[in-house]
């Protein structure tokens, strides 16, 4: 119960974290809206790794970098794909890869057993994955390549990061999680650096902003708000993965769409075709399959 309970609340602030950086990516550039964000995230976990006990090792210092890594390349095209389509399809696709991934290591590489309703999870879960993919009409949950592509490679780096930091000794505490965070925060201002010296690294992280950023706004503050809630997720995430198994953790922190679904439907007035909605629909039910085997 306390795993569930962990993943649970993690999985609750992750939806809104996303909904934040989202709406904050859409009001100025995806790499300052990213970067941000890390920097807030940045703090709040190394405020966690003082109060929460935990042994340092070359092991949760290479898990932290490979999540690192990860989660940082899944954050540029999350926020990108929420920058060129709907939240709520997005946020559902980028959860059933990263809960898929996650699920297929526990099982060919850790020895995991899945039950029969875990793979219904995941036909379930791929099924969902080709409804999400079809176009609605004009304006109504309409979604192009760029951001399914770009879900597609966010959902695939998040499950390697989880996978990565199921790998942390269970002694590191949230030490794994920190690291992740100021890897991630030291690569991102490398290119923000990067960008501001060479124009072909800024056309090449312009095409996260699809079309082109919003005119700002309140973007500061909601990414700088989504780092903090992201921070506080992602320690109770490496709380659980250290308490639960991999496979369950996993799609029960991929859960988190359904928040970020909610809040883009009666904050942003988002409006989906209705096999799209049938399409999130399944994905969460094949997550709360995958959670039950």
């Amino acid at each position: 119960m306390i795993v569930l309970g962990l993943s649970l609340v993690s999985s609750v602030l992750w939806g809104l974290s996303d909904f934040l950086g989202g709406v904050a990516a859409r009001r100025t550039r995806v790499l300052r809206a990213t970067a941000l964000s890390y920097v807030a995230a940045t703090v709040v976990l190394l405020g966690a790794a003082l109060v929460v006990p935990g042994t340092f090792s070359q092991a949760a210092l290479s898990t932290g970098v490979v999540a690192g890594v990860a989660t940082m390349v899944g954050f540029l095209t999350f926020y990108a794909a929420f920058a060129a389509g709907s939240m709520g399809v997005v946020s559902a696709e980028v959860a059933v890869l990263q809960s898929v991934v996650p699920v297929a290591v526990a099982v060919t590489v850790g020895g995991e057993q899945l039950a029969p309703t875990g793979w219904l999870g995941v036909a379930l879960a791929v099924g969902a994955g080709v409804l999400l993919g079809l176009g609605g009409e004009e304006g109504r949950g309409r979604i192009s390549r760029t951001a399914l592509t770009f879900g597609a490679v966010s959902g695939v780096s998040f499950g390697v990061a989880v996978v990565s930091l199921d790998a942390a000794p269970s002694q590191a505490g949230v030490l794994p999680a920190t690291v992740e965070a100021v890897v991630g925060l030291v690569l991102l201002g490398a290119l923000v650096l990067a960008s501001a010296r060479s124009r072909r690294v800024a056309a090449a992280v312009a095409v996260l902003d699809g079309d082109g950023a919003g005119s700002g706004g309140r973007a500061t503050g909601l990414a700088l708000g989504s780092g903090v809630v992201l921070g506080l997720a992602n320690a109770l995430l490496l709380l659980a993965l250290a308490r639960g198994a991999l496979a369950v953790v996993a799609v029960v922190i991929a859960l988190y769409p359904i928040g970020t679904v909610v809040l883009a439907r009666f904050v942003l007035h988002e409006r989906l075709h209705p096999r799209q909605t049938v399409g999130i629909g399944i994905a969460l039910v094949a997550c709360g399959l995958l959670a039950l085997s």
